[in-house]
């Protein structure tokens, strides 16, 4: 059962205190779309994958890429200076996900993937096609280590990450070169994400998006009231990640009735499960408008596995767009964010395309139950963020 939503959103943009020690948050995402002085713009081909781009580099910046990337998962091409490649590396990596993955979702697993443990997502710059995140690794007594710039690009399944590296003291060093990098990405392709999506109308006349490659069972409503819908989601052929799509005509106070019922089933549960346990205590957030007004609820508690699984069930309940209606949404997934070091490189894999998955399923059925048709469209293009 259960699901994300703004907490899981909360989770993934941390304060700026959380990676900004000695930089703020618009230092590390600032951009500066301009050539001048030792900098050029230069072109980086990526064969027929749809990915390629150009930006601004410094003049004696190598470009090396793959002679074939077409189908390559992995590293396909890097940006580097001979003499400081140690220093300062940017790597382009191409990631296929077993359906359609949200950029900033893809961007954030990537980051935890390889042992960034402080992340921060510019939300301003960021859609469900494309975005900008930052990444520190940070040890108690040590202090921060490496840190990461990173954009994310999505197409769908196929995911591109540019990856810029270098140590934390060093930033200041490479933050001019890297917000002229940034800044001055223009990719060469639209993004096709929205066409690897599914709908499904429910009976009140709501419209839900989901990715392709997802299997939905619409269960018995019968004794229900008239307009209500619910949904079981998965991952064809997969156990997790899975979702659940609740609709009723309520206002959102009884919603929040029935999430707590969802919630009180769930805790038992796990509480009474001797094969699992939580991992610390629930998460709890109310979202607000501007002017106060309680728009959506959210819950979010860890659990763990006697086998070593590490899981995140979450809970949310939203006000519908337009129409006398709410959702409950629900997500059970693999949690990424969780000492992920601590598996196998396969396992770490299955973890991080599982949790990307799944958190993108449920956002995509949250929003697209929350917006408009028109803000659905215009957040999954790429024109709006990168011109």
């Amino acid at each position: 059962m259960a699901a994300v939503g703004a907490l899981l959103l909360s989770a993934l943009v941390f304060s700026d205190a959380a990676i900004a020690r000695n930089y703020s948050a618009e230092r590390i995402f600032a951009t500066i779309n301009e050539v001048s002085g030792n900098f050029s713009r230069k072109r980086v081909k990526l064969g027929n994958t749809g990915f390629s781009f150009s930006t601004i580099l410094q003049n004696g910046m190598n470009i090396w890429a793959e002679a074939n990337p077409d189908g390559k998962e992995g590293v396909i091409a890097r940006i580097y200076e001979p003499e400081n490649r140690d220093k300062l590396m940017i790597e382009v990596h191409h990631i296929r996900f077993p359906s359609f993955a949200e950029a900033p979702t893809a961007g954030h697993g990537f980051l935890a993937l390889n042992n960034y443990n402080r992340i921060i997502t510019d939300r301003q710059k960021s859609n469900s096609v494309f975005g900008f995140l930052a990444g520190g690794e940070f040890q108690d007594g040590r202090g921060y280590g490496r840190m990461a710039r990173i954009a994310a690009i999505s197409h769908g399944r196929d995911v591109l990450i540019i990856h810029a590296a270098f140590d934390y003291d060093d930033y200041p060093k490479y933050e001019n070169a890297l917000a002229r990098f940034f800044g001055g990405l223009e990719m060469e392709n639209e993004s096709d994400a929205l066409k690897s999506l599914n709908e499904e109308t429910a009976k009140g006349g709501e419209v839900f998006l989901y990715p392709q490659g997802w299997k939905v069972k619409e269960a018995d409503t019968g004794d229900k009231p008239r307009g209500t819908s619910d949904y079981n989601l998965s991952l064809e052929g997969e156990e997790y990640p899975n979702l659940v799509v609740h609709i009723r005509p309520v206002d959102l106070a009884k919603g929040r009735e029935v999430a707590a019922g969802m919630i009180s089933a769930f805790t038992k549960q796990i509480s009474e499960s001797p094969k699992a346990s939580f991992a610390g205590e629930a998460e709890m957030e109310t979202v607000r408008n501007s002017s106060g007004e309680n728009l959506a609820y959210s819950y979010a508690r860890g659990w763990d596995t006697t086998q070593g699984g590490r899981f995140v069930t979450e809970i949310y309940v939203q006000k519908n767009a337009a129409l006398s209606s709410i959702s409950i949404l629900g997500l059970n997934t693999y949690d990424v964010r969780r000492n992920i070091g601590s598996f196998d490189k396969d396992a770490q894999h299955i973890i991080f395309k599982g949790w990307v998955t799944g958190v993108s399923a449920y956002l995509l059925a949250q929003n697209s139950l929350a917006q408009d048709r028109n803000d659905v469209v215009r957040n999954f293009d790429l024109k709006e963020i990168v011109r």
